[in-house]
């Protein structure tokens, strides 16, 4: 929680707050929801499609998303945003489209760049 100062280690998924801090998970609840492959994979699709209803040029550009298990370096995904449900992250390539989607997203569904900045140059006139 803002404003709590931590000195020592604490565990995974627990919300710690106060001074001196103290363990408030029982309080507020734990931070993530464990799923299953498969359920976190429709999770997203489901919030992925409403952000494509909320955001035209998402809806417009709903082709260029791309949800994957396992990252590959064998296949050509310049021009795509590549979600892996499996970890939760995405391939960082710093596209508008990129931003735009994460960014609608939040704060429901909270993803981590899993590759440096590739092609940052790609896709930055699009909105």
């Amino acid at each position: 929680m803002f404003g709590s100062l931590v000195t020592k280690d604490i565990m995974a998924d627990t919300v710690v707050a106060g001074v001196p801090t103290q363990d408030v998970t029982s309080k507020f609840g734990r931070p993530f929801e464990p799923l299953l492959p498969q359920a976190r994979k429709e999770l997203l699709l489901d919030h992925i499609n409403r952000a494509c209803e909320a955001d035209h040029v998402l809806k417009e550009n709903r082709s260029k998303f791309l949800l994957v298990e396992k990252e590959s370096t064998e296949e050509d995904w310049s021009d795509k945003v590549v979600i892996n449900f499996e970890t939760g992250t995405y391939i960082k390539r710093n596209t508008n489209l990129e931003r735009r989607l994460i960014r609608e997203l939040l704060p429901d569904i909270k993803l981590l760049p899993s590759a440096p900045c590739v092609g940052s140059d790609h896709d930055r006139n699009n909105s």
